[in-house]
């Protein structure tokens, strides 16, 4: 958190978001221009991230991927997880960067994070390997168990996924 934070204060115009998830045990961090964040809804703010630094876990990197945020990688020890192999398959396709929690890595892939034509590369990697998530064909297939015929095939053809975006952006 300190070394993030020492890193995003050079930029008077950068926000430190810290996503503690619910295994998180230490003490909260707040600060100047600083979001610390507990609830389970950051899913729904991940398009207004331009990079993120993130353990290597299943979730965080499926989620990471499928908003195309270039993200730099700290692969944690885990007994089921092995975070490492799965950060590395990132890597070698462009599509993350990883770093130890060391300063040299660590400030290098921040570095790149904030290249924009780096950051650029690694979205667009992240968008081949995720391009979508199902999410609103899953829905029309339940949908469509259960509403009259012919009004989900109506609803699919007037609201597009721009549509879709910005009813999520309001809420």
């Amino acid at each position: 958190i300190d070394r993030v934070r020492e890193f995003t204060r050079k930029d008077p115009e950068t926000w430190v978001v810290f996503a503690a998830g619910p295994l998180y045990r230490g003490e909260r961090r707040g600060g100047p221009r600083t979001i610390w964040w507990t609830t389970p809804d950051l899913y729904r703010y991940m398009p207004a991230f331009d990079g993120a630094v993130s353990a290597g876990g299943f979730n965080s990197v499926h989620e990471l991927m499928q908003h195309a945020i270039p993200t730099v990688f700290v692969a944690q020890a885990k007994i089921a997880d092995d975070q490492h192999a799965r950060i590395h398959r990132l890597v070698q396709r462009g599509a993350a960067l990883q770093a130890n929690l060391d300063d040299t890595t660590l400030a290098a892939a921040l570095q790149t994070l904030v290249d924009e034509p780096s950051a650029a590369a690694l979205s667009q990697a992240a968008r081949d390997i995720a391009p979508m998530d199902g999410a609103r064909q899953a829905a029309a297939a339940v949908l469509d168990l259960v509403l009259p015929v012919g009004v989900l095939g109506r609803a699919i053809e007037q609201v597009d996924e721009d549509t879709l975006q910005a009813l999520a952006l309001q809420g």
